[in-house]
């Protein structure tokens, strides 16, 4: 079989990487902490596996949707009014299994080939891929300490500014990057 030639613009991927580096670390004795990707090595709380296992014998719960129900809109609706102060309506919400899936994948319903994107660096390497599958065109803007890694609009040319189709913004306020500076910064 013969691959897409799409996947001729795509290196290593920074994880995949990283798995292959703490691996060999491993083999070599070495004790490991793996806090990337948010993926944890350790099982939920046990009233979390409860939760789920009451839920998965309920057959209301194995439904597949074809849409989103209008509950899951509402609530989303009123979280942005009552969070942000912000109105939106239903027809600007679309749920993903999961926040990659969505990034991944909203470059093919935004950006046509060779529209350009704005993406953070340091990032995700599925904000990258996304955009390249889609044929978008990833202009990157630093995240730095300089900024409290804070986008700095102002670095970005107007040019690129004046053609880019959407900006990802990714802010250092995920839970796992606090309880990481809580927890292990001491060491």
């Amino acid at each position: 079989m013969e691959f897409s030639r799409l996947l001729d613009q795509f290196q290593e991927e920074i994880f995949a990487a990283l798995t292959k580096k703490s691996i060999a670390l491993q083999k070599e004795g070495k004790t490991i902490y793996n806090m990337f990707v948010g993926t944890p090595d350790f099982a939920p709380a046990e009233h979390i596996r409860n939760a789920l296992v009451e839920a998965a014998k309920d057959p209301e719960n194995w439904k597949y949707s074809l849409r989103d129900i209008d509950e899951l809109q509402e609530a989303v609706v009123n979280y942005y009014q009552k969070r942000f102060g912000v109105t939106i309506t239903k027809d600007m919400i679309q749920s993903c299994n999961g926040s990659q899936e969505g990034i991944g994948h909203i470059g093919m319903a935004l950006i046509n080939p060779g529209d350009t994107v704005l993406l953070p660096t340091p990032c995700y390497p599925v904000f990258i891929s996304g955009t390249q599958l889609a044929g978008g065109v990833p202009y990157y803007y630093p995240l730095s300490a300089e900024t409290n890694f804070l986008p700095d609009v102002t670095t970005i040319p107007d040019d690129v500014a004046d053609r880019a189709k959407y900006m990802i913004v990714s802010l250092p306020s995920n839970p796992s990057v606090r309880w990481v500076r809580r927890k292990c910064m001491r060491v």
